[in-house]
Order: C-alpha cells, then structure tokens, then sequence
C-alpha cells in the first residue's frame, strides 16, 4: 500500500508542478531541498483547491513568487503612489 500511496503522491506532484503556482515555486531563487515547506505548496493548494482553474491561481501564484524573491519588481503604479509603502511590502499580491 505504501508504494501506490508514494506513486500517487509523486504524480500528484508532477500534475502540481506544472501549474502556476508550481511555476512560481521552480522559478524561485530556491534550490530543491532548501525549503520543504515550499516544495509541498504547489501539491497542496492543488489538492485544497482542485475545482479552481489554474488562470484563477495567478495572483497566489505572483504572491508566491514575490515572497520567495523580494528582489522582483514592484509595478509601477505602486512604486509612484505615494500612499502605498512599497519599501516595506513584505507580502505582496499583483
């Protein structure tokens, strides 16, 4: 039983990786074994959210990138609205 488990885990896996929020993860500045924590995320937030379309993920999906690489670009209109603390963002969602 606990091969067919660890066969259905690892495709699980596979199918996650390459949605959006899988590509946010594999784009990141991480290497793999770094961070299980987010090595886990794509699989999860596809099991949780299963019946959401992957075009429904890209906001997460650029929340996640930016939070694994603080170094990426604000847009424009954030940096140039003088209300919005953009030197302090620390979790943003584009």
């Amino acid at each position: 039983a606990s091969t067919s488990q660890e066969k259905l885990l690892a495709q699980l896996a596979a199918a996650a990786s390459v949605g959006c929020i899988g590509r946010a993860v594999s784009s990141s500045p991480l290497r793999p074994g770094d961070d299980p924590f987010w090595e886990m995320i794509p699989s999860l937030l596809s099991s949780m959210f299963a019946h959401v379309p992957d075009e429904e993920l890209t906001r997460v999906a650029g929340f996640i990138r930016h939070t694994l690489d603080p170094s990426l670009a604000l847009e424009d209109d954030i940096i140039a609205d003088p209300w919005r603390p953009h030197g302090e963002i620390h979790a943003y969602m584009p």
